[in-house]
């Protein structure tokens, strides 16, 4: 239904704010009317009033919105119908198209005739923003910053209202479309099971979700002398389960897990359960292109306000904090996190369409970098949905994914928390002097900067050395101390091999024209000494030429010092014997220690 709004309501983030999403249909004008500031407010000031004064050349601008029939009465609420508005049809012309469009509006009863009483500032912004919104005339735009106004003396109403203006201009996002997506597939279901030629078509599937797992149980038809089970096999093909023949969701045969078979011998019938994976409303392809977004469901708060340079953000019209932005591979990514009924659910966006795939990829750098530097992965199961654009309001597919196990530190090597480490509850901060203390404790201790994140989810994205490193970090946490150290050990090299890749300083031969000579002579007398020798060949000689090829590559060693160089800490001569004795661990067998308890200890304390 269409309604007309002259006042504050013309700012469409306050109207939203009020009642929920609205349609701006555009810009539109009321013959002989004009916008009177004299309606009587409980508040102690003014409102605005459609003022009928019957002239010609008195025109009200305002705007015409589209909204649900269900949310007139919570506007009439809002609005104070019948305690000071009383509800009227106008007909309202449309500026551009000059059609003529009925609509309601509301009309004051109750007006101050003195003219002493004045609306309060912050109303006259709403006003004055809703205009600017729009881009009504200039002319009526001055005429509405030229009416008077007082200053409200209630300074916290004042504040809270001036900060909805400020809150319209903070990252929105739609939330609502999508968890009523994730509620509608993780509900309890019995639905028919469609595939052609399988001897589950037209059977009846019930689908429950457990512990972030989607069990299924279902029945075949016991077929006499088929008693080996591969009739049940669906790999290669697609389940369509169906409601009353609409197909409302499909299953690859390949995340139908079977993981029990039984008998029910009185009907006849296999009773087959197990778990479905992965299943959508419709099957993506790896290069389907779109606008995606992930979710995550976490029982875990992450860090992303505390620790991190987060941006606040609106979601459905509430204010929340900590939202990061990354850029990886020229495409906008944005991870935020927001909490409904108990559970953390960790969304990542892209603003571009890009292809399936990617997105996964890049989603999943993202989550890495965040559990690289916080120690905690949240990757066991997700909700891909994808959007027609970038505003993501609504997914136009939804996917569910088991996605493995997720990691949580167990043992931190480093944090992004500037306080980690701080006893904060035994110190009293609150004594005389105190502020000169905090300043001491914290001065220089600041939150990591989104751009530093973002480096990372890039680095993450583009650097395969660097992404195994992460890998090995993560999923290092859980390990024994005697497979971590080791794999510790690895990580290392995979940081030093992309911090020093492009470094010529660690080659035995900077000149790389020079290097290239030797290795060609190198390979040369290999050559020479297979022809002198006629039962060796080149195939079984490879194991030499990959080493003279790689012959001016830089020392592990000196490549492992280096990047601890590079960030700044100076190798002692004890620890460079600890890197460079490294392969006697990782390399070699336990009988080649002399004292296996000393050389643990050697290596490892």
């Amino acid at each position: 239904m269409y309604y007309f709004a002259y006042g504050s309501n013309m700012f469409t983030y306050r109207l939203e704010k009020r009642i929920g999403k609205v349609q701006v249909i555009g810009i539109a004008s009321l013959p002989k009317y004009k916008l009177a500031l004299h309606k009587v407010s409980k508040d102690g000031s003014t409102k605005a009033n459609a003022f009928y004064t019957g002239k010609q050349e008195d025109i009200l601008q305002g705007i015409l919105f589209d909204i649900d029939e269900t949310r007139k009465p919570k506007l009439d609420k809002e609005e104070g119908l019948g305690k000071g508005y009383h509800e009227a049809e106008v007909n309202v012309l449309l500026i551009g198209t000059e059609t003529e469009v009925q609509a309601f509006t509301y009309i004051a009863d109750t007006i101050d005739e003195s003219g002493e009483i004045l609306p309060y500032d912050w109303y006259m912004d709403f006003i004055v923003a809703g205009a600017e919104e729009h881009h009504l005339s200039d002319a009526y735009i001055k005429l509405i910053k030229s009416l008077p106004y007082s200053t409200d003396s209630d300074m916290n109403r004042a504040s809270l209202n001036r900060y909805i203006i400020k809150e319209a201009g903070y990252i929105r996002k739609s939330l609502s479309p999508f968890f009523a997506s994730i509620a509608e597939m993780e509900k309890s279901k019995d639905v028919e099971i469609q595939i052609a030629g399988s001897v589950f078509n037209k059977r009846i599937i019930k689908i429950s979700k457990t512990d972030g797992v989607f069990e299924f149980q279902t029945t075949t038809v016991i077929e006499a002398g088929k008693q080996t089970h591969k009739e049940l096999s669906v790999r290669g093909k697609h389940l369509n389960l169906s409601e009353k023949n609409d197909v409302k969701w499909v299953v690859d045969g390949k995340h139908f897990l079977i993981n029990n078979i039984g008998y029910d011998h009185d009907n006849m019938v296999k009773v087959i359960s197990g778990e479905i994976n992965a299943f959508a409303t419709s099957l993506l392809k790896d290069d389907d292109r779109s606008y995606y977004r992930l979710a995550i469901p976490s029982k875990n708060r992450l860090r992303l306000e505390r620790d991190f340079f987060g941006l606040p953000f609106i979601c459905d019209y509430r204010l929340f904090g900590g939202l990061i932005k990354v850029s990886i591979s020229g495409n906008e990514f944005q991870l935020f996190q927001v909490e409904k009924d108990g559970i953390y659910y960790i969304f990542i966006d892209v603003l571009h369409e890009i292809p399936f795939k990617d997105f996964q990829v890049s989603a999943n750098c993202v989550l890495m970098s965040y559990a690289f530097l916080c120690g905690y992965y949240p990757g066991e199961e997700g909700y891909f949905f994808s959007c027609k654009d970038s505003n993501l309001t609504a997914p136009t597919n939804t996917s569910f994914f088991k996605l493995g196990e997720g990691v949580e530190d167990q043992y931190i090597a480093f944090t992004t928390n500037p306080y980690w480490g701080i006893d904060m509850e035994s110190r009293d901060l609150h004594h005389e002097g105190a502020e000169e203390e905090r300043g001491k404790l914290y001065g220089n201790i600041n939150p990591i900067a989104p751009e530093v994140f973002a480096r990372i989810c890039e680095l993450a994205y583009t650097d395969d050395h660097l992404q195994r490193a992460m890998v090995l970090l993560i999923r290092n946490q859980n390990a024994t101390l005697e497979i971590k150290i080791p794999t510790q050990y690895v990580t290392i090299e995979a940081i030093a091999n992309a911090l020093s890749k492009n470094n010529k300083s660690l080659k035995p031969i900077e000149d790389d024209m020079l290097a290239k000579k030797l290795i060609s002579q190198l390979s040369a007398v290999v050559d020479a000494f297979i022809a002198e020798n006629p039962t060796l060949t080149k195939d079984a000689l490879s194991p030499y030429y990959r080493k003279i090829e790689a012959i001016n590559a830089p020392p592990n060693v000196d490549k492992l010092s280096k990047a601890f160089e590079i960030v700044g800490y100076t190798v002692s001569s004890e620890e460079k014997k600890i890197l460079n004795d490294r392969n006697r661990y990782l390399h070699g067998g336990a009988h080649t220690f002399g004292s296996m308890e000393k050389d643990f200890k050697e290596f490892f304390s």
